[in-house]
């Protein structure tokens, strides 16, 4: 009996122990899988977070390329490395094994105080929010995420008001090269002393038709690319201002006494810091070089236009797209065609024709502007019939990798039978004011959006009676501070009229302003506006070829007469840019 009790409790006890290793085993097993599980969660936070912040960092790239590239998302976006190796949206995500990686921009709205609020703020139209977002499986029935955000804001100081700029013009009439350039101080609103582009040391017969001037923003450089003519032959040169001298080179030339009033070429500065330059040599296939600070190129050539049934070129534009090497050049040929072609950073894509007809090929009947509010969105404006009475409108999106695609046509109201035209856009909102001079006399303007869709503004014709020509009689620039356009116009005297134009309200002054009187006639302008600043520089050619500039501000400063002997009343001898370096 004893024996069996001892027994009872020898296992009693075994029991006992098993279930007490048996809590504590457990324990510890529940304590080592929560150990794992939570330096499992530890790592995959640590990989999420670094994606989200390569996000971050990614974003700040696009910032920095132009702050104007942070457009708000919706409802998210991927960024990805385009062709030019720089950083830019793309897709809706990005995936990363069994991470996904979102991006959100949106605006940022304030009290009076200046606070960050959800709503009920004013915009800040200099800041965006940026949130970076990264989700993953942590197990079938988990998800995970890690979000970080941040605010970017439009940081960079303005551009002084006070920044100088060169003008060049042409000053020998058809019968001699005579070349001439004036820089502008803008610290004392006046100009230095008349300097001479000898361009061609063998000859002094090459007459100044044409001419365009630009200004790198990396450094101390300015290319003007010029059109000449002797009598018999067509020459078109690219000179590189270094701020002391300048370099010329021939780009092509060819015999023809016709189109001399056209500018068939254009150029741009890409965010490289090179230039290209694109030109006719009087055939179907456009020609460009590249400028890399120290050489040009040989001469290369873009696609044949006559893939597309198109002739030789008259009128060139090209526009770079902001923090890219991208450029969309537009050609307006002798056959009145339109056609585009893109540059990606190292090759030209042709795209479908726009248009097979327009009123005439004397004037210029295309013009290109990239948003200055949304930088992956440009439009392009042109004619599309013998006898068109409205503008045509198309918007190109950017993709982000170096090409893009084009939105529907949009027209104006009627008028008369289309000529020269003209657009710019607005900083502050994805928004693009055009104006034509129509076989009447008129010049009209129109308000699109990145629909496209165009609408009349009040007070939206400027003037029935301009001075009459193939020429443009007229400017149209939104002033880089704010919102406001300024129009400048002949009507057909002496006396350059001004209009103002609200994209707040929708209207034109009705009533013009008048500009300090010139000697005859005006029949050309060409406003020039300084970034971030009121200022517009106003360039005029009056019936005499004789060359003004005004300097506007919300008044005229620095009115200066230039240049006596230009070469014809229809033809753009002169150019200025500002300083960007």
């Amino acid at each position: 009996m004893k024996k069996r009790n001892q027994a009872g409790i020898l296992v009693v006890e075994v029991l006992l122990a098993i279930a007490i290793f048996s809590f504590f085993a457990t324990g510890f097993v529940i304590a080592a899988l929560s150990s794992l599980n939570a330096n499992r969660l530890a790592n995959e936070e640590s990989i999420a977070t670094h994606f989200a912040s390569e996000g971050i960092e990614a974003m700040r790239s696009i910032k920095n390329q132009s702050y104007d590239n942070l457009t708000n998302t919706t409802p998210t976006t991927g960024v990805i490395k385009n062709i030019n190796s720089l950083w830019a949206y793309g897709g809706a995500n990005n995936s990363f094994e069994k991470y996904s990686r979102t991006i959100t921009v949106s605006d940022v709205f304030r009290d009076g105080s200046g606070n960050i609020v959800s709503s009920g703020g004013a915009l800040d139209p200099k800041t965006k929010k940026v949130t970076s977002t990264v989700k993953w499986n942590f197990s079938s029935a988990r998800v995970n995420d890690v979000s970080i955000s941040t605010y970017f804001t439009k940081w960079k100081a303005p551009i002084l008001s006070n920044r100088s700029g060169i003008l060049v013009y042409g000053d020998g009439g058809t019968t001699n090269d005579a070349f001439r350039y004036r820089i502008f101080d803008g610290s004392t609103n006046s100009w230095g002393v008349v300097g001479n582009i000898d361009f061609d040391t063998t000859t002094s017969n090459r007459a100044v038709r044409a001419v365009r001037v630009y200004s790198s923003s990396t450094r101390n450089e300015k290319i003007v690319i010029s059109r000449h003519y002797n009598g018999t032959t067509q020459y078109i040169y690219g000179h590189v201002f270094n701020g002391t001298n300048f370099t010329s080179t021939l780009f092509s030339s060819w015999n023809a006494n016709t189109f001399l009033q056209v500018r068939n070429f254009d150029g741009a500065y890409l965010a490289n810091g090179n230039f290209v330059a694109v030109y006719s040599d009087n055939t179907t296939t456009p020609k460009y070089r590249i400028w890399n600070g120290s050489s040009w190129s040989s001469q290369l050539s873009l696609i044949n236009l006559a893939n597309n049934g198109s002739s030789v070129p008259l009128y060139i534009v090209t526009r770079p797209r902001s923090g890219t090497n991208e450029v969309m050049a537009g050609f307006f040929d002798q056959s009145r065609d339109v056609n585009t072609e893109y540059f990606n950073g190292s090759s030209w894509n042709l795209h479908s024709i726009h248009s097979t007809s327009a009123p005439n090929n004397a004037s210029q009947m295309i013009d290109f502007v990239w948003s200055a509010n949304n930088s992956t969105k440009g439009a392009l404006i042109f004619s599309s019939g013998n006898n068109d009475r409205a503008m045509n409108i198309k918007i190109w999106t950017a993709n982000g990798s170096g090409s893009g695609s084009w939105s529907n046509t949009a027209n104006s109201t009627n008028q008369g039978v289309l000529g020269p035209m003209e657009i710019d856009s607005r900083t502050a909102s994805l928004e693009f004011i055009a104006c034509d001079r129509d076989t009447n006399s008129d010049i009209y303007c129109f308000k699109s959006d990145g629909t496209p869709s165009f609408s009349s503004p009040s007070n939206n014709i400027l003037t029935t009676s301009t001075a009459t020509g193939s020429q443009k009689t007229f400017d149209i620039k939104y002033q880089g501070s704010g919102d406001q356009a300024i129009a400048v116009y002949s009507d057909n005297s002496a006396i350059p009229k001004l209009k103002k134009y609200n994209p707040l309200t929708g209207s034109f002054d009705a009533t013009a302003t008048n500009l300090t009187s010139i000697g005859s006639t005006l029949r050309t302008v060409s406003e020039v506006a300084l970034a971030d600043s009121p200022n517009i520089m106003i360039l005029m050619g009056d019936n005499n070829n004789r060359l003004y500039s005004d300097m506007w501000n919300g008044s005229e400063n620095a009115f200066t007469l230039h240049g006596t002997n230009g070469s014809s009343t229809n033809e753009y001898w002169y150019d200025f840019e500002w300083d960007k370096n």
